[in-house]
């Protein structure tokens, strides 16, 4: 009934689920082919203002690739030389060699494309696939370095925009010349906010970042006395100390804002998730009681010792197993039109060799007594055609012909369907009932929205740093879950069941109850019937057998409890469950052969600042 829906849900969550993993902020851990572990610098400012820089990367290679691209983007210096590129294996170094061409599978060397003006393009070859591969790559770059009248400056991207690969760790250190003196270093870093700067000793600066998504650059200004880079050409002829820390300044106000105003949205998201968290849980109880709380019956009692309704065991069936039911509904459906004298059962004597003398062997038969009538229900009458003329011969039914059903998977599949034809009739008359509740199609809505919504909201809350947010998409699915197994009784069908069960209690009891007086047989064939949909009819029969005299199955109005001149050596209730359980076993046998799969045949110094300064460099990593 609620199948679209379901489906309609179901589709949402996927949408959701997707975006989530799609968004660039998942991206760099979850979805990405090539990732840099770990990225290492050593840079020195030489007396002449060039820099000496060796980049240690280690690449995690998810995947087949051919190799690594780099571009070392130079500007704002006069060049660059001296570069080398090698790889880290344990202790040692293999040197790649520098080629002007190379092809995809090709090892150990490289590529330099020099087409543009201020960048170098590096193409490494090393074939990889699903392994982690480190590398060193050196170079010198030229006038780096700016010399002012009251201050040298080494401002430089180390990680420019252009970087295409996400990378977990980032240290990057920069030493400047021998000879300064203790505090006359000073270092500022943009970036992202995540990130530190720090003075480690008296020559060394220190850039940390974990965590650099792709396409965010790491930039250091580096400030030390001008004596240091005597020999540097790169000279301006200006006071720009004051002038730079000024501008710092800004930059560091500016980030601090920010910062600020990033914790206090944090805090914000953070009880913006808790609290739709404990909203999610107070909805889910209120949507439990009001939509899935099975309602107070009005039944009481323990036992109840007559039918609680004029229905046919499969509709009640429907009513006690929640709106399924099972192969045993067939076969109490069957007994029960027996009762009704539709049908009857036909036994035939056979007497069958044996090894030592002779066995007899009794065949069973349902046959036709008259025509359905419109004193059957729906489901009664489809029933009968369903036996009669698609399975037996139109008058006779025998259990060779249900046995035919189990012999190939198009004959079970076809019994099958008619099953589940039968099984929705039975269904549909059922809903006349009233037994279920309608309106949890409404609390099944409410909580798909809702949970919905939690989903989005907790993906919204995680972008923006509340990682709290991870608890509103877990409470989205499990609401999500959680409505979609709602169902419920009427009150009238909690009642009915409350009967049915206390119906049930007796039927398993009865014979141990010193007050209860024992219907008679007649009665005792038509709680049979409901017995077998019950699950309880071999317990039934266990204490019949006791209590019920052998001759009163000689009565006139009995149907299949009475076997007529059949009474030998076999009890009337042998045959009964002789017949239920070939009948049942035949059913599954035919559902597990529609069920199975065909055979296969294929074999199957502080936080950084945001912005830039306007330092030269950049570049960044890819794979090919």
């Amino acid at each position: 009934m609620y199948k679209n829906p379901y489906r309609i849900i179901c589709s949402f969550l996927i949408l959701i689920m997707s975006l989530i993993f799609a968004n660039p902020a998942f991206a760099a851990s979850n979805n990405s082919s090539l990732e840099i572990k770990k990225y290492t610098v050593n840079a020195e400012v030489m007396k002449n203002g060039e820099m000496a820089v060796n980049e240690n990367v280690t690449f995690d290679f998810s995947g087949k690739f051919n190799g690594i691209t780099k571009e070392i983007v130079f500007s704002k210096s006069s060049g660059i030389s001296d570069l080398t590129v090698s790889q880290i294996q344990g202790d040692s170094e293999v040197p790649y060699m520098a080629v002007d061409s190379a092809m995809n599978g090709d090892r150990e060397v490289y590529t330099i494309d020099k087409s543009k003006k201020d960048s170098w393009m590096l193409k490494i070859f090393c074939p990889s696939e699903d392994e982690t591969k480190a590398f060193r790559i050196s170079y010198v770059l030229h006038d780096v370095a700016v010399k002012y009248n009251d201050t040298a400056e080494l401002n430089w991207n180390f990680i420019g925009k252009e970087n295409k690969t996400p990378i977990r760790n980032v240290r990057i250190d920069i030493k400047v010349p021998e000879g300064i003196k203790k505090g006359e270093i000073k270092v500022f870093a943009h970036g992202p906010l995540n990130g530190n700067s720090s003075i480690i000793d008296d020559r060394t600066a220190e850039l940390t970042v974990e965590r650099l998504p792709s396409k965010k650059n790491i930039e250091a200004r580096v400030l030390f006395p001008a004596s240091l880079i005597p020999e540097c050409k790169n000279i301006v002829n200006e006071n720009k100390l004051a002038e730079i820390l000024d501008q710092e300044k800004a930059f560091a106000d500016k980030a601090n804002k920010e910062r600020e105003k990033a914790r206090l949205i944090l805090k914000i998201v953070s009880a913006a998730a808790i609290a739709l968290f404990f909203m999610t849980a107070f909805l889910a109880y209120y949507l439990h009681i009001k939509y899935n709380k099975e309602p107070e019956s009005e039944f009481k009692g323990k036992y109840y010792r007559e039918l609680p309704e004029d229905c046919s065991p499969a509709v009640m069936s429907v009513l006690y197993n929640f709106g399924n039911i099972t192969t045993r509904d067939i076969t109490a459906t069957l007994m029960d039109l027996v009762r009704k004298k539709y049908l009857k059962i036909e036994i035939e004597k056979k007497e069958v060799k044996k090894l030592f003398g002779t066995k007899t062997k009794e065949d069973y038969s349902i046959v036709k007594l008259k025509d359905a009538d419109n004193n059957l229900l729906e489901h009664e009458r489809y029933f009968l055609n369903w036996m009669l003329n698609d399975i037996g011969d139109g008058s006779r039914l025998t259990f060779k012909n249900i046995e035919r059903c189990t012999k190939s998977k198009t004959a079970a599949l076809k019994f099958k369907g008619s099953y589940e034809a039968w099984s929705d009739i039975v269904k549909m008359e059922a809903e006349d009932k009233i037994f279920f509740d309608r309106t949890i199609g409404k609390g099944k809505a409410i909580g798909g929205i809702f949970a919905l919504l939690d989903i989005a909201a907790g993906v919204i809350f995680i972008i923006l740093g509340g990682i709290a947010g991870i608890m509103d998409i877990i409470a989205g699915i499990l609401l999500m879950i959680f409505s979609l197994t709602f169902k419920r009784r009427t009150k009238y069908g909690a009642t009915q069941f409350a009967m049915w069960n206390a119906f049930k209690r007796f039927l398993r009891e009865f014979s141990n109850l010193k007050e209860a007086v024992i219907p008679s047989l007649i009665i005792w064939e038509q709680y049979l019937v409901y017995a077998i949909s019950l699950g309880v009819a071999r317990e039934v029969i266990k204490q019949l057998k006791v209590i019920i005299p052998e001759e009163d199955y000689q009565a006139n109005g009995l149907t299949y409890l009475y076997m007529g001149n059949y009474m030998y050596n076999r009890s009337v209730f042998e045959r009964f469950d002789d017949i239920s359980s070939q009948f049942e076993h035949a059913s599954n046998s035919a559902f597990s052969l529609a069920n199975s799969s065909d055979s296969s045949h294929s074999g199957g110094g502080g936080g950084f600042s945001s912005g830039s300064s306007g330092g030269g460099g950049g570049g960044g990593f890819g794979g090919f």
